[in-house]
């Protein structure tokens, strides 16, 4: 997809929303159930975002290299 020149950048925008959104969620989180299931969606999250980026990067090891 092409982008004009004339459109401003809300990428790092997007990330710092997420950021904050993401503290206020663990917030609430640790709050009603305590600070273990944080720790679990934390980790959670983490192993999905590291899965996404070895995908996005084509570093899958399909069968066949077996």
């Amino acid at each position: 997809m092409q982008r004009r020149e004339d459109q401003p950048d809300y990428q790092s925008a997007l990330y710092v929303f997420l950021g904050v959104s993401l503290v206020w969620l663990f917030m609430i989180i640790w709050a009603l159930f305590g600070m273990g299931p944080v720790v679990i969606i934390a980790l959670l999250l983490n192993h999905l975002i590291t899965r996404l980026g070895v995908v996005l990067d084509g570093q899958v090891i399909s069968e066949e290299q077996f």
